[in-house]
């Protein structure tokens, strides 16, 4: 039998690698959600991972009950340009998962009232040993107040990027981490274990 010259290896993994692109993207699909947070989270739930819950675009909602990704799956979820205000009830949970990247993107968060002003609209749980989260382009608006903007907990991986904070009061703690309390070191210190906040595993 003759063996295949260096050309056509080369086009048929191309072609293998090609396949396997096709149909990791044919399975993951685009759920239209109405924006309202009782339909964002049913479409959370319904959907698989790799999936796509896409908001309408530059749309304005106010959630008055809160939207949580689950650490059992991983999907992503596209404001696509719309202006969630997040009350006192109505917040946004991102949860990290073991293997995959729970992603949210495209949003202008807006705080509305809250009777903890460390308890941020929108919450973080990253424990060490998840895959960690993405959190990009998200404009966060305080609206002139001094309560915190994001609240993140867990000692996990996770990347932000391209996020601008505005609307903020002086000398404002817009994003809170949860930490080992006033005056201990450990967190900047270490980098191995739990206390990941020295290095470059920290979110």
């Amino acid at each position: 039998m003759k063996s295949m010259g260096k050309t056509q290896k080369f086009m048929a993994t191309s072609a293998m690698m090609a396949l396997l692109l096709s149909s990791i993207s044919a399975r993951a699909a685009t759920l239209n959600s109405n924006g309202s947070a009782t339909d964002v989270q049913s479409k959370i739930n319904s959907a698989a991972n790799g999936d796509v819950i896409l908001l309408p675009s530059a749309g304005s909602f106010t959630w008055t009950t809160s939207v949580s990704l689950p650490s059992t799956k991983w999907v992503t979820l596209d404001g696509n340009g719309s202006r969630v205000t997040l009350g006192a009830s109505g917040y946004l949970k991102i949860n990290a998962h073991p293997t995959g990247n729970n992603r949210v993107t495209a949003f202008t968060f807006i705080r509305g009232g809250s009777t903890d002003p460390y308890n941020g609209p929108v919450k973080i749980n990253d424990d060490s040993g998840m895959a960690g989260i993405r959190l990009d382009h998200c404009t966060f608006d305080a609206g002139g107040t001094s309560n915190t903007l994001l609240d993140i907990g867990g000692t996990g991986p996770g990347v932000m990027d391209h996020c601008s904070f505005i609307g903020l009061n002086f000398a404002q703690e817009f994003i809170h981490v949860t930490g080992w309390g006033p005056g201990s070191t450990t967190g900047w210190t270490k980098d191995t274990g739990d206390s990941l906040a020295g290095s470059g595993k920290i979110f």
